[in-house]
């Protein structure tokens, strides 16, 4: 066999080093979506044996990129929300949409109107997928948009039934924009509100995000009892009174129930997400 030129055997190492650090980060990824309800940056460079240093360096990149979560709180890594615009974009590899598209057609067909699914990023929601319902004039979201949490039904509910450390940070913390007309700007407003939604078990949002629009959200929970997601039936005020919205938390709440046995089936991580560290 010829022998190669120095030149080509430095070439072949360079070329080399980036493919072995993105075969360690998707190493560490398997290995954090394995671990329930999540693993220390010890546990983990313990097991993959690799450097400590390393392995923060490359979990710090996987969560800039909403790859991986970090939980202050605990000190834990888990899986994060790209994972589910991936799936979104590979569906056909993958099982989600397979389950909660019949729950979500279902629900869009019951009630009419769009249904949102949404999970925890940060400060935020991300719509992760939409169904149209069968009326004339719906209003859509967009898988991998962002919405505020204090003024949208869904936000609501991600907050209200998130871990007790995560809601309490939310509720001191989080930014109250007026962003519809009807959005809850005061803090003190804004905590009783969220225990309201606590006691009774489901959101509304009249008019908060947007002008003209309505909707109602309740939780999909995971096996730790905290919402892993949420659903929304999203209407234009034109359909009716409050009331008339709220006709359809009967099949609201079954929808979101069978999620939360179906999903908690296939997943063994949270996907709600707290700041990237």
């Amino acid at each position: 066999m010829a022998e190669s030129s120095s030149s080509e055997v430095i070439e072949l190492e360079v070329a080399a080093k980036p493919r072995d650090m993105v075969s360690k980060a998707l190493r560490l990824l398997v290995m954090v979506g394995e671990r329930m309800p999540g693993v220390t940056l010890s546990e983990l460079a313990r097991s993959a044996k690799y450097p400590t240093s390393t392995t923060y360096r490359l979990l710090r990149a996987l969560a800039a990129d909403g790859f991986v979560r970090y939980d202050e709180n605990t000190k834990r890594y888990s899986l994060g929300p790209a994972l589910f615009v991936l799936s979104q974009q590979a569906s056909s590899q993958m099982d989600f949409h397979e389950i909660t598209t019949p729950v979500l057609e279902r629900l869009a067909h019951g009630t009419g109107d769009a249904v949102l699914l949404s999970v925890l990023d940060g400060d935020r929601e991300m719509q992760i997928q939409s169904t149209r319902g069968t009326r004339s004039f719906q209003f859509l979201g967009h898988p991998g948009l962002h919405a505020p949490l204090h003024c949208t039904a869904l936000g609501k509910v991600l907050v209200a039934f998130s871990a007790p450390a995560e809601r309490e940070r939310l509720l001191r913390r989080l930014p109250l924009f007026p962003v519809g007309p009807n959005a809850i700007t005061d803090r003190r407003l804004f905590r009783k509100e969220i225990e309201k939604v606590r006691a009774q078990g489901w959101a509304l949002a009249d008019e908060e995000h947007e002008e003209g629009v309505r909707s109602i959200a309740m939780p999909v929970f995971g096996p730790e009892g905290v919402a892993i997601a949420a659903v929304s039936v999203v209407a234009p005020i034109s359909r009716g009174p409050v009331s008339e919205l709220q006709r359809h938390l009967p099949l609201l709440d079954e929808a979101t129930r069978q999620l939360s046995v179906l999903l908690r089936g296939s997943f063994n991580y949270s996907l709600a997400v707290s700041p990237s560290l």
